[in-house]
């Protein structure tokens, strides 16, 4: 009798050595192993690593392929209609773009506005005078001071500012932002005409 009792039953796998009967999801003769603890915790610790690492390998990846932001770069549309900006009036900043949109007598210029000398955010100063000229531009990290078309007057500026290609439409003023100009001196032939 003891026996028979022994036949029906069969063992778990070698590592346990619990005895169980058999089950319809029994692949080698007897039930599968419950995880041990010691197996959990490895798997774990090699996943979190693996997690781990996938995220370095994307923040790695992100790093080096920069997603553009912004409008810089490409084509800006000047928000305001031309109408707002006589010949003669304030520079309009536009922000998205980088740029001063300027109307001088010769036509429009859209100057960058990094300065040539190190590169620092060059601001306009409409009360502030230059040999007789009211309103210039005053980079406030070296003192280079450029007149209203952008050309280097004082400081250690080697060159005027940059200026950007630019299609006028009626109102419209579409700037390029991509498409930076440099130059030696201001020349009348870089003004777009209005």
């Amino acid at each position: 009798m003891q026996r028979a009792a022994d036949t029906r039953r069969e063992t778990l796998t070698p590592r346990t050595g619990v005895e169980a009967p058999n089950r319809p999801e029994d692949t080698a003769g007897g039930r599968v192993a419950p995880v041990r603890r010691r197996d959990l915790l490895k798997w774990g610790l090699f996943g979190s690593l693996l997690l781990m690492l996938g995220a370095f390998t994307n923040a790695f990846l992100m790093y080096f392929s920069p997603k553009k932001v912004g409008t810089f770069g490409g084509k800006v549309t000047v928000p305001i209609p031309l109408s707002d900006l006589p010949v003669g009036s304030e520079p309009y900043r536009v922000r998205e773009g980088k740029f001063y949109l300027v109307h001088i007598p010769e036509g429009l210029l859209a100057l960058y506005w990094k300065c040539k000398h190190l590169g620092c955010t060059v601001p306009w100063k409409g009360d502030e005078e230059f040999q007789g000229q009211i309103g210039v531009f005053h980079c406030p990290c070296h003192g280079s001071i450029y007149l209203k078309n952008g050309q280097n007057v004082a400081g250690p500026a080697p060159a005027p500012l940059d200026y950007m290609d630019m299609v006028v439409a009626g109102e419209r003023v579409v700037v390029d932002t991509g498409k930076i100009q440099t130059r030696t001196r201001f020349e009348p032939s870089q003004a777009t005409p209005v």
